[in-house]
């Protein structure tokens, strides 16, 4: 009689993938819950064959790095393996807790225990580095990168996702490091402000970068395309990292860009975007704001290619008669469901959507399980002949895969 053993491997993956795979585009660093990892463990003590592919595969697919011990420990474990055995493939790989400097910090500021270092980075690099597509680094305190470390990074020949953020530390007061003088001098003594442009300049094959840290770029932002590699998916921490450089990053990458997306921009920032938008109008293809307020400074321009239009928050939706949306050939547009979502009953109307000729598609995102859709949203998309989606929380989606997701044929 025969048994899931013997499906073909094809199948076999098709189903794992399902079970025990979080994210459904391979750059997210998206991490397993216990839930899944127990899975994994069931379904490794089927079979050796179930055992061996799994632990290559899928194991340490995705890989979240926050202790120096635990961290050393698990670099000499793999190490410890014969060479005849199967080696893991680790294609995400989060490291958190990273100390950028060589030297500890201001005494008012407790240095985190047991904190990452850029040695122990640069040896899990080299243990992954032929598997790894996408590299996200959270750093303590500053973002600095010191040459070894650059040239780890620039050895993963398929790193094609970034992701650049920053913690601060803070003292008994409540203050940053930063906030001290003393301090602020040790720290940008070390600091090494051109290390993002030396690094971007050797990823030529990075294809996203997700920001939220401060650095420098070239005064001449304009003649970066040519060196700088065709990144075609950028999403900001605006107030992280400044109006000013999202500017610059934005002049930059203009060349290659297609997706932008950005969160946390509040207050004066606001006013700051209407040079980011008017360098990107004529290229984008996909952009994603995290409120309407972040709409204000666009809404008098066209978007010639705009194709997907996301946005954190419900807004209000009179917005959608602006220049903006009756001139971009926008098709696709997907609400965010994390706040507010009791103002769609009130602001969404049958003809709310009647302005964007182009429009095929229209739904939510980051749904919970069980959200029912307003009745007017069904009524509006039926009478307008869209295509009406949901996706809910349990879907962690990168915008720019948004388009090419909801073409599956699980979303007619």
């Amino acid at each position: 009689m025969r048994n899931i053993l013997d499906l073909p491997q094809e199948i076999l993956e098709r189903i794992f993938s399902h079970l025990i795979i979080s994210s459904i585009h391979p750059s997210i660093p998206v991490f397993r819950s216990p839930f899944e990892a127990r899975e994994l463990g069931c379904l490794r003590l089927v079979c050796r064959a179930w055992a061996d592919w799994i632990y290559v595969h899928h194991l340490y697919r995705t890989k979240r790095f926050g202790s120096a011990s635990r961290s050393l420990a698990f670099i000499e474990h793999l190490k410890s393996r014969s060479a005849i055995l199967p080696r893991a493939k680790c294609q995400c790989i989060l490291v958190i807790n990273l100390w950028p400097f060589r030297h500890p910090p201001h005494q008012s500021v407790p240095l985190p225990e047991d904190a990452m270092t850029m040695e122990i980075l640069v040896k899990l690099l080299e243990l992954f580095s032929d598997t790894i597509l996408m590299l996200g680094l959270d750093m303590l305190q500053a973002f600095t990168l010191p040459r070894e470390t650059i040239q780890a990074i620039a050895r993963i020949p398929n790193l094609c996702d970034l992701h650049l953020d920053v913690q601060e530390l803070y003292d008994d007061q409540g203050s940053t490091d930063s906030d001290d003088s003393t301090g602020s001098s040790i720290s940008m003594e070390l600091i090494n402000p051109a290390c993002f442009h030396s690094l971007i300049m050797q990823l030529q094959g990075l294809k996203s970068l997700d920001l939220a840290v401060r650095f420098s770029v070239p005064c001449v932002c304009h003649n970066l395309g040519a060196c700088y590699p065709a990144i075609t998916y950028l999403n900001v921490n605006v107030d992280h990292m400044g109006s000013d450089l999202f500017l610059a990053i934005s002049i930059a990458l203009k060349p290659s860009l297609k997706f932008l997306a950005f969160d946390e921009c509040v207050g004066d920032n606001v006013g700051d975007l209407l040079p980011v938008y008017e360098t990107l109008r004529e290229t984008l293809e996909g952009l994603q704001v995290p409120n309407d307020e972040c709409l204000a400074p666009l809404l008098h321009l066209s978007f010639p290619k705009l194709r997907v239009f996301g946005i954190w928050e419900p807004p209000n939706f009179d917005l959608l008669r602006q220049v903006f949306f009756a001139q971009s050939p926008i098709q696709i547009i997907a609400i965010g469901l994390a706040h507010r979502t009791t103002q769609l009953d009130t602001t969404f109307k049958l003809d709310s959507l009647s302005n964007l000729t182009r429009l095929k598609r229209f739904g939510f995102m980051h749904a919970e399980p069980d959200y029912e859709p307003p009745p007017v949203c069904l009524n509006a998309c039926k009478a307008l002949r869209l295509r009406f989606f949901i996706l809910s929380t349990a879907y962690w989606l990168d915008f720019s895969c948004l388009e090419s997701y909801l073409d599956q044929e699980f979303f007619p």
